[in-house]
């Protein structure tokens, strides 16, 4: 296998936007340096985002990287990348592969799995539109059935939720490329939610270039928002990509929970997105297994809308430099500080 280094506009986006010119512009503005390469074999181009830890070390990071390449070339692929990226003196090799996962996978000279992901190791993705023509009625008829079909096909306590909020006078909408203000009103309820689960939550800016950098490229950003009154009490930050709209970031105030609000608006999301033209839903992460002790909760709320669990490999690195395992090191004080809300 062979991997040569290309200029960063001749990279082809790939089927996750984490290997957009999108992300890597965003990554830039977070300290990272995007650079792109290519598979000659398979004419397949991903990006490989650079940093620099302290003076004496320099990590990569390749996020979802997946098809064409298979899994049974991943040994190959850690070893052809080593050599690709010689030239810019790394101590490790972080990389996210994009297959569902199974045991075996990486098969795996050269590929050690992390204790630690990046991006989440398991989501749940709800189809849409996939029995939009149906027979009869107007086209709006058409769409009025698969929500009900839709509605039907989430949990019945889940159901019941959703019918309380709407009796609670919750309302919920969705709007794209939010403005200042808008953000300012979805970052305030952030802020009250990292708070009450002791969450890190990026600046404000950090979201503001979100939607700065989509307006010159091809994701969309959106805001799904719940009210109770004139009250935020739920909202989501979303982008959409490639015929699927991912649920970044949200949280709710306790008043919200209280009135089911982000049940509902997340039936109202699937039900607009599909309107908007998206096939699926990626509600981005959930904890491999329903017992996990810090986000059981999370894994019980978002299983039950009717989506596929659909389950990712992980982080995997490779070792370059002798000083790699203290970059783990540090990654493992970093991860135990950040759970006692440090």
């Amino acid at each position: 296998m062979h991997i040569i280094s290309i200029p960063l506009d001749a990279h082809t986006s790939g089927e996750s936007f984490l290997q957009t010119h999108y992300w890597a512009a965003l990554k830039k503005k977070s300290g990272w340096k995007p650079c792109a390469f290519r598979i000659v074999e398979l004419d397949m181009s991903f990006v490989v985002l650079v940093k620099t830890v302290g003076k004496l070390l320099s990590v990569a990071y390749i996020p979802r990287v997946g098809a064409p390449l298979s899994p049974e070339q991943l040994p190959d692929f850690a070893q052809a990348l080593k050599k690709a990226l010689k030239s810019l003196h790394l101590g490790i090799i972080s990389c996210e592969f994009d297959y569902e996962y199974a045991a075996e996978l990486p098969v795996a000279s050269g590929w050690h799995k992390s204790k630690h992901f990046i991006q989440p190791e398991a989501s749940v993705i709800v189809s849409l539109g996939e029995k939009a023509e149906l027979q009869g009625g107007t086209p709006e008829q058409q769409l009025k059935r698969r929500e009900y079909e839709r509605l039907m096909n989430i949990h019945s306590k889940t159901r019941n939720i959703i019918k309380r909020a709407e009796k609670n006078g919750v309302r919920c909408d969705m709007i794209a490329m939010p403005s200042r203000r808008e953000l300012s009103e979805w970052y305030e309820l952030m802020q009250s939610t990292a708070k009450r689960q002791g969450f890190a939550l990026r600046s404000l800016a950090y979201y503001e270039q979100m939607v700065s950098l989509a307006s010159d490229a091809k994701p969309n950003i959106y805001l799904a928002r719940a009210y109770a009154g004139e009250t935020l009490v739920s909202g989501y930050f979303m982008l959409g990509y490639n015929g699927c709209i991912t649920s970044l970031y949200g949280g709710s105030r306790d008043e919200g929970l209280r009135l089911g609000a982000p049940s509902l608006l997340f039936y109202n999301i699937m039900n607009r997105a599909e309107r908007l033209g998206y096939k699926s839903f990626d509600m981005w992460g959930i904890p491999r297994n329903a017992d996990d002790p810090d986000m059981g909760n999370l894994y019980s709320f978002k299983t039950k809308f009717g989506g596929a669990i659909v389950q990712y490999p992980g982080t995997w690195y490779t070792d370059i430099s002798v000083l790699a395992p203290l970059y783990r090191i540090g990654r493992e004080v970093q991860s135990y500080l950040r759970k006692r809300g440090r």
